[in-house]
This record gives structure tokens, sequence and C-alpha cells, in this order.
């Protein structure tokens, strides 16, 4: 212990975060949850403290840095590997692994992972051998194989991996599984050059790898339980190996840092992984506050266009060739005269066919917002709700969509809306 009674390893985590913080642009719990995955990198394998190793994603538009935020956090664990290429390439991989006990470890990184899964994730994937990495080989003893001349052999897919990617970019079943860390925009102040920060890299993680060493047996013995009660279930499995590392390797302090990354990253709706349907109410509410006006009726209206134009505006990649109905949101008295309160009033807003509004790949398709009772509410899970109240909680009116076009669509709708 040094003088604050924190393990002498504290001082290794934080020179090892300046440095960190200096080659990646991100925020303060992004760079944490980075580190601490670079390190339980280490304590993992057949032979190690974990029973489970999360993925991590780092998710964010084009030029944005989460390709180096990648590169750099796998350069800090054991043996970087690309797990890019065929399904064989990545086996071999795996199998090359296994049959070098006395250096086992790895940590596998895959670069833009939404060209196999597509950008909102809803692909299968062509790739089993990743497929079933992502999905098995969170969990020690998950295990493939492959047959060679006759001969089966089984061998050991319990790995940390780390991926980028583009909004959701993993099927469901992968989310629960992964640590999803949004990237920021910006200039490192150093870059991560191959001459000098490669080698730095490298003496970081060698010490890294001493550091977990020298405490597996405190490492394999931490549990997670009780300090969130939220931070259960898959959310415990996923969480409790950087916990681990925090607690033994940096004290208190980083476990508590470990802490604030995860009620930002695992519990904000900003910071989870969003489903297309998720991620179209909240860009629709996020832009309708700016669009909408009121009527003499006190009711509030929104031209479709208006709000075309600004989804455009707000991200030109997903609805740059958008097409819109009109939005009408009905009814919508602001509580207490204030334009905004919290609740939906026993209401729910749910996704139903729109014709006028189309897409492809990543962009929302035949979507739209109405109201509905909840007890009738069929088409979105609990999740979706749960999001979706927490977004409306700054524009909880309800909303209708009509089928009105540009002016007359909307001298249509307004009396349409006159009449009732």
């Amino acid at each position: 212990m040094n003088e604050q009674n924190e393990p002498e390893t504290a001082v290794l985590l934080d020179e090892l975060r300046e440095w960190f913080e200096a080659h990646v642009v991100a925020g303060t719990s992004q760079v944490t949850a980075m580190l601490l995955y670079a390190i339980a990198a280490w304590a993992g394998g057949i032979n190690g403290a974990l029973v489970t190793m999360p993925r991590m994603i780092l998710l964010s538009g084009p030029e944005s840095g989460k390709t180096t935020g990648m590169i750099v956090t796998a350069a800090l664990g054991p043996n970087p590997t690309d797990a890019d290429g065929t399904a064989d390439d990545l086996k071999s991989a795996l199998a090359e692994a296994d049959s070098t006990p006395e250096d086992p470890l790895r940590i596998f990184y895959f670069d833009e992972v939404g060209e196999i899964y597509g950008d909102d994730g809803s692909n299968k994937g062509s790739n089993r051998t990743l497929n079933k990495l992502l999905r098995k080989g969170y969990k020690l003893g998950a295990q493939d194989g492959r047959s060679r001349q006759g001969v089966s052999r089984k061998f050991s897919i319990f790995f940390p991996v780390i991926m980028t990617g583009r909004h959701v970019a993993v099927p469901v079943d992968i989310r629960s599984r992964t640590i999803v860390v949004r990237m920021e925009p910006g200039t490192p102040e150093r870059y991560f050059d191959a001459r000098k920060s490669e080698s730095e890299a490298a003496e970081y993680a060698s010490h890294l790898g001493t550091a977990v060493r020298d405490h597996l047996s405190e490492i394999k013995e931490f549990r997670g339980r009780g300090y969130h009660p939220k931070l259960t279930m898959r959310r415990l499995e996923v969480w409790e190996p950087l916990m681990a590392v925090a607690k033994v390797l940096g004290g208190r302090r980083w476990l508590n840092m470990c802490m604030d990354a995860f009620m930002e990253l695992a519990l904000s709706t900003e910071q989870v992984m969003l489903t297309p349907r998720q991620r179209f109410i909240r860009d629709l509410i996020k832009v309708l506050d700016k669009v909408a006006f009121e009527l003499p009726d006190e009711r509030m209206f929104a031209g479709g266009e208006a709000l075309a134009d600004e989804l455009r505006h707000l991200d030109p990649e997903r609805y740059g060739d958008l097409g819109m109905t009109q939005v009408v949101a009905r009814n919508m008295r602001p509580a207490s005269r204030s334009r905004y309160a919290s609740g939906l009033r026993g209401h729910v807003v749910t996704m139903r066919m729109i014709s006028g509004l189309s897409g492809s790949g990543s962009r929302p398709k035949n979507c739209g917002l109405s109201k509905s009772q909840p007890s009738k509410n069929r088409s979105m899970s609990r999740t979706d709700l749960e999001m979706t109240r927490s977004w409306c909680s700054k524009f909880p009116h309800r909303l209708r969509l009509s089928r009105g076009h540009g002016v007359q669509g909307q001298e249509h709708n307004q009396k349409k809306a006159g009449k009732k």
C-alpha cells in the first residue's frame, strides 16, 4: 500500500491513464472502461481468474477515432490479434492460442463489425466462427472445434473481443454481452505511431501482465454483487471482470471510477445500443420540438417536410434521402401550462407502418409513431417502452401520423384536427 492506502499498482494505472488520454479522444467513463477492459484481458484464459469476459464495441461515425481507440486498447492487452478475415482464418488463430500453453492469452479486435452484421445489427452474420466467439466465448469453458484428416480437435474460445462499428452494429443477443463505448470526434494530443507509441504500449502491457499475474488469486476471489442494485444477472457477468481488476490493482478510487463508468455506459439510455426503432423514436423526438407549432385550439402541429429536413440535418448519413409523411402531434396540451412535463400520461409511443417513410440498410424502413394503450401494444419490447418513456419525458405529448403531403396535406390535417 502507498501513502494513500492504495495498492502500489494504482500508480501504474494512473500513469497509464494519462498516457492513454494523450492518444485517444474519449470521455472520462469511456477511458476508464477501455483501460480496465485491457487489464481484465490479462486475467482471462482457461487458467485465469475470470469466469466471464465481456465483449466491447466502440461506436461512432466515420473519422471519429474509434479505430485508434480499439488499437490502443488492444495494444495494452495480451497478444493483440486481428479477427478480420475468413472463418477459417479466425479458427486457426483460436486454435493456435490453444496450442501455445506457455502463452495462451489473446485479445482479438475487429474493425467495422457492421460489415458482418449490418450497421443496425440485423444480419445474422456469415462468419460462423466469429458468431460463436462473440456469443459463446464470453464464458469460461466455451469451445469450438475443427477436424483435420479425420481427427477432431477441440480448443477454447474464451477470449476478449473489442470491435468498432456505427450505430448498433451487432445483434441483440451479442449486445447483452457487450460494453458499449460511444466515441467522441476530436484530435488526440499524440498520434499512436509505430515507432514510439507502440513500443510504449508494449512496455505498459508487460507491466500490466505482471501486475495481474501477481494478484490473480485476489482477482479470482472478488465478487461484484451488492455494489449497485442494478448490477445483477447479465450486467454483473459483464462488469464484474472490470470491477475486479479495478479494485485489486487500483483500490477503492479506481473501483469508484469503474462504478461511474457502469452507471454511465450501462444504465444511461444515451449510451446503450439502440435498435433501429428505438433510434428513430429518439431522433424524431429530438427534432420534434424544433418544428412543432401551436394551433389555435392549443394542439401542436409538425409538418412532415420540416421534420424530414431536421432529421437530415441531424444525421445526413442515416436520413439523407428520407421522404416523410405529415406528422401531426395531437392532444398536446402541456401539463400545468408548461411546455414540458414528465410521464406519458398512460400512453406509450409505438411504431406503425407509414408508406411515405422508406429506407434501406441502416435507415429505418416503413416505421413511424402513433399512440396506443399499453395493454394493446404488441409491437414494442419492454426495453423499447422504457427507453421511449425516458426520451419522451421532455416532450410527453401523444403523437399521431397521417398521410398528408406538402401544403395540401397540412391543410387537410388541420381541417381534420379541427373537426375533432
